[in-house]
């Protein structure tokens, strides 16, 4: 009996350095009850996000153009004296 594609979507891999669980559709980690085309789109959405978010954060200098993180500051008077 041979085991097809769609019967078995997932394929555990038996080296134990390895283990990992792929789907024998797409080729891509196990990503069940996803369909491909739905994890596919997920994915898509997640890194478009993490990249937006990221270059809200990434600035670059306007001499030398070197990106830099922009980090939180506080604006600090020089009358106003810590006790």
């Amino acid at each position: 009996m041979e085991v097809t594609k769609e019967s078995n979507k997932i394929f555990e891999c038996l080296n134990p350095e390895c283990g990992k669980d792929s789907c024998r559709l797409c080729g891509e980690l196990s990503h069940i009850p996803l369909s491909c085309d739905q994890n596919k789109t997920s994915t898509h959405t997640r890194t478009y996000i993490e990249n937006k978010m990221a270059e809200a954060m990434i600035r670059n200098c306007y001499n030398c153009n070197m990106p830099y993180i922009k980090m939180v500051t506080f604006a600090i008077k020089s009358n106003f004296v810590l006790s």
